[in-house]
């Protein structure tokens, strides 16, 4: 089982703290080992590891198999929990990752993986259908069959005979583990378990998880059978918390003991194998340093481990729980105390986080308690959360330290039994073997199939199931097969790695790169108003830019020449319609029309079937001017009509040819920076919220300005659909800035500042575009100042993106109270620019899981050369050292771990279809002029021919893209990571 995180944890680096923990040696002694720390364990192998200690990956029969009726299976509880519609979506296990008909396929990609032991659990309602008598001949073939397919492959089996799943024909006879008939029918099961695989099967685990069964089931009632009674939980028909979560768990660890003598008695002379039990476990730190927090700490480790494992070790519970329970909890006779000591040959544990502990027993109430009342401790993920006497967190921030402090408490506290981690030490901690939790994606409980814990993805939307390897499978294979593996080994990649229909591109935009502001009946934009009343630093403006106009030809065959995939562009608006609607400038459109054409045919020339794969962006904040006179641009709602006649324009004169349609790019900088700080034109903005403008309210129209843009890119898509899609068979979607915000500390008033920094850069776009209307916490936060959708609206924009686009990601930390807009500060400059490959990658898998997996291209990412020498000419001109701009190791170090953090968010699962590098050759840069260079290409600007040259960086990716190199990456993980309390 696994409890589901509302946070990403990016899940190869969770697996990674935790086997450096491991590494730090619990194998090693006297002061090598005190010294040795998680810190020094970041270089280790396969061969830092006993050769006895195992590592594999776990499922279960419920969340796996699927096939639930079909071979004589019958319902179990979890069965009737979900079609009873008891889960948040109403998902069923009915499918779950299909193993039953896939099993086969899956052992196989277990042993491509080199995975070296594996553990799943038996359906007892599958096996002995009635749950006890006759066994289902087709269930008994199944397991078989498995469990040869694992020992063909030399895979190590760890059965667990129990997962949650009871047989709901007796929970009908006898409510289940609330009787003790559940002791010899349960005997009885396992009986049939040891007889027919246990001449394979050398590693059992009776129960899982029976603390969490105890709880979960009888106390709160949120798991199946769903007993409680109030105030303790809600919404069952019949229990009582106050006993029966006691009386389960005794039920329970009987029955496991009468297992484990059953076994012992008739089989392990001959079979030779070893019988334990596994625990939900997390590791407790004291709120505080008072003698209250450290007894509740203590406590609480007693209630919730010591529950089980001093019973199986002692014969008894601790003192504490007796004391505190009282005749609520039942007694062993002096007959089950020796049955029931040492009756666990290793104890399975199921770790995940870690939780701070304070006293309640202040509030210890006098009426009816249950279990967390008997505890008197109340829960804290963090110590600035609010307390709450959950048993099991919702949320699972990293603590590997949590996970070393647990095996060592093991250690300590019951004799040095043999541990294994089953679903994910050091100083002699005697663990024997990880697992990750899951080996692939699965039904999970109570998240269903919208918490993927896997190492390979499944696609659930495809009846097949197709199995696909995340990063984590790939870096977990590499580990375990290659002796001298670093951590960090699984970060080498070539062209191949990505998907066929991936692609790589590079981009500019219209005034950026044309030039030619004047000619040919253009007529100005708002840039060129800004840039020609000396806005620019600099004074510099768009007029010439890198001449792209004139030099488009030789621009495509450089396109060519570099292996280039596709090419994004913006169109002038002011060029192709230059009063902004009515009359089309024939010179615009056919300079559009030759370089799309260009484009195409260089597929003759390359051998290319599809030529250079065109990406239009109809509009990139260059705004006609005359429409900015006339209503003031994306103020009017008029401007919908406008961008939807353009759009029309385009996709008549262009689309046959183009495939891909972005129709505003960065809607959300256009809102904030166009319409808040005023830093962009139109420059509109108030105090004190922006300064030198001469009008504009900060306080009303971004949001306006925003809501106008959403409406016209969802009427140009509307269009395209209805006139041009089904014979063109194109793309539209829409492009917005990302950067991924982490939170400054572990407060919980910055971590939720982090959500409500997404929802306002991203959501803010994106929620319209997928759901229909903006998020909550901007609604509430903005209030009238934020339009509303009406009903037509909000059914026009749902369902309105073909595709999402993102721009550069750089590295944010979200503050509580006062959240900095990333525009309003200096940090914005390119100079700026972090490099953070593992924020895209959380960004990515981000709106794949907030936005329904929608297809993903990451439109624009590069970086300006810091160490390039720059002289600022009176022309308004930057001369560079040329061989520092040519030599650009920095943007080729940059470029290649953000390809990696794609490619880890592609593993996961993540729906990426493209990356586009910015931009392909150096061009007028947008605040930065001629003075920050993100191109591929050099552009000598101080030449008036403006020659282009390859640089070290287009050299690299020429060959990256002609697959005659591949990628190395020493480190994903930031280099400045020491800077956020998210990894401390």
């Amino acid at each position: 089982m696994a409890v589901s995180s509302s946070t990403s944890t990016c899940s190869s680096f969770s697996l990674l703290l935790l086997l450096l923990l491991l590494a730090a040696a619990p194998w090693r002694s006297g002061e090598a080992a005190a010294a040795t720390t998680a810190a020094r364990a970041l270089n280790f192998t396969r061969q830092d590891f006993p050769g006895e200690f195992v590592f594999g990956a776990g499922t279960s029969a419920y969340q796996y198999e699927g096939a639930t009726d079909e071979d004589g299976r019958s319902p179990s509880i979890w069965d009737t929990f979900t079609h009873a519609g008891k889960m948040p979506d109403k998902s069923t296990g009915d499918m779950g990752a299909g193993g039953y008909h896939r099993y086969k396929e899956d052992v196989k990609l277990m042993s491509d993986t080199s995975l070296e032991a594996y553990r799943f659990s038996i359906s007892w309602s599958r096996l002995i259908p009635r749950g006890r008598g006759p066994v289902n001949p087709k269930g008994l073939e199944y397991y078989n069959s498995l469990i040869d397919e694992l020992v063909e492959r030399g895979i190590e089996i760890h059965v667990t005979l129990y997962h949650l799943d009871f047989p709901q024909i007796l929970e009908d006879e006898y409510h289940g583990w609330l009787s003790p008939r559940v002791i010899d029918d349960f005997t009885a099961y396992a009986d049939v378990c040891f007889r027919e695989f246990g001449d394979r099967v050398r590693h059992w685990t009776t129960m899982d998880e029976p603390n969490v069964l105890s709880i979960a089931a009888y106390d709160s009632g949120a798991f199946p059978p769903c007993r409680c009674s109030p105030p303790f939980g809600a919404n069952c028909t019949a229990g009582n918390s106050t006993v029966e979560p006691y009386v389960v768990a005794h039920n329970s660890i009987l029955a496991h003991a009468s297992v484990t003598r059953l076994y012992r008695d008739k089989y392990q002379a001959t079979q030779k194998g070893f019988v334990g039990m596994n625990i939900y476990s997390f590791w407790n730190y004291p709120f505080s340093s008072s003698s209250a927090d450290i007894a509740a700490t203590q406590r609480a480790l007693d209630f919730m481990v010591g529950w089980i494992l001093d019973p199986l070790v002692y014969g008894d519970y601790p003192e504490i729980m007796k004391k505190k329970a009282g005749s609520r909890i039942p007694s062993f006779t002096e007959e089950q105390s020796e049955l029931i000591r040492g009756s666990a040959d290793f104890i399975g544990i199921n770790h995940y986080t870690s939780v701070y502990i304070s006293d309640a027993s202040n509030g210890e109430t006098v009426g009816p308690r249950d279990y967390s009342a008997d505890m008197a401790a109340t829960f804290r993920i963090s110590r600035n959360d609010t307390p709450s006497g959950q048993f099991v967190p919702t949320r699972l921030p990293r603590d590997p330290k949590g996970l070393q402090c647990m095996l060592e408490y093991l250690r300590d506290t019951y004799q040095g039994i043999p541990v294994y981690i089953q679903e994910n030490g050091k100083n002699g901690a005697n663990v024997k073997g990880y697992f990750v939790w899951s080996f692939l994606d699965v039904f999970e409980l109570l998240a269903g199939y919208h918490s993927p814990f896997g190492l390979h993805y499944v696609d659930f939307e495809d009846p097949n199931l197709p199995r696909q390897p995340k990063l984590s499978a790939h870096w977990y294979s590499k580990f375990l097969r290659d002796s001298h593996a670093t951590a960090e080994a699984a970060l080498n990649f070539t062209r191949q790695d990505f998907p066929g229909d991936f692609v790589f591109g590079a981009g500019t935009s219209a005034y950026q790169y044309e030039g030619a502001t004047g000619e040919d009946g253009r007529t100005p934009s708002i840039w060129d108003t800004f840039t020609h009343s000396g806005r620019m630093a600099d004074n510099s403006t768009g007029d010439r830019a890198a001449a792209g106009y004139h030099k488009y030809k030789e621009d495509v065959k450089l396109m060519s020449d570099t292996g280039l995939e596709a090419y994004r562009f913006s169109i002038s608006w002011s060029r192709l319609i230059p009063r902004g609607r009515g009359p089309i400038n024939p010179k615009g459109l056919e300079y559009y029309n030759d370089l799309i054409d260009k484009l195409v045919k260089r597929g003759e020339i390359c051998d290319c079937s599809m030529g250079i794969e065109i990406h239009v962006t109809l509009y990139h904040l260059d705004f006609p001017q005359a429409l900015q006179d006339e209503y003031n641009g994306w103020l009017s709602p008029r401007i919908i009509e406008d961008f939807t006649a353009y759009a029309d324009v385009c996709f008549r004169e262009f689309g046959d040819r183009v495939r891909h349609w972005t129709t505003v790019g960065e809607p959300n900088v256009l809102s904030i920076a166009g319409y808040d700080s005023g830093v962009i034109p139109p420059c509109r903005c108030s105090p004190p919220f922006g300064t030198s403008c001469a009008a504009g309210d900060s306080t009303v129209e971004p949001y306006v300005a925003a809501h106008n843009s959403i409406l016209a890119h969802a009427s140009a898509v509307r269009l395209y659909r209805d006139k041009y899609q089904a014979k063109q068979k194109s793309v539209v979607g829409t492009n917005i800035y990302s950067f991924w915000p982490y939170p400054l500390s572990r407060s919980c008033a910055d971590i939720d500042a982090v959500q409500r920094v997404l929802d306002f850069t991203i959501g803010w776009i994106l929620d319209p575009l997928v759901y229909g209307d903006y998020p909550e916490i901007m609604k509430k936060q903005a209030g009238s100042r934020i339009p509303s959708f009406t009903k037509e609206q909000s059914e026009l924009i749902r369902g309105s993106a073909d595709f999402i686009a993102m721009d550069r990601t750089a590295k944010r930390q979200a503050f509580g109270i006062i959240m900095l807009i990333w525009l309003h500060t200096s940090e914005y400059a390119p100079s700026k620019t972090l490099s953070d490959p593992k924020g895209l990658q959380c960004m990515l898998e981000y709106l794949k899981d907030t936005y329904e997996g929608i297809p993903v291209y990451v439109q624009e990412n590069g970086k300006f050369s810091n160490s390039i020498s720059i002289h600022v000419q009176p022309n308004g001109f930057g001369q560079f050292d040329k061989e520092d701009s040519l030599n650009d190791t920095e943007r080729v170090e940059y470029l290649s771990s953000y390809m990696g953090g794609t490619l880890a968010a592609l593993r996961n699962g993540a729906n990426v279809k493209g990356y586009f590098v910015w931009s392909f050759l150096d061009v007028f840069e947008l605040f930065a002029g001629y003075h920050s260079p993100f191109g591929l290409h050099h552009v000598d600007f101080e030449d008036p021919s403006l020659p282009r040259q390859p640089k070290l960086s287009a050299q690299w990716y020429s060959k990256f893209l002609r697959s005659e190199i591949g990628i190395n990456i020493e480190k994903i993980i930031s280099p400045d990571e020491h800077e956020h309390a998210y990894y401390q």
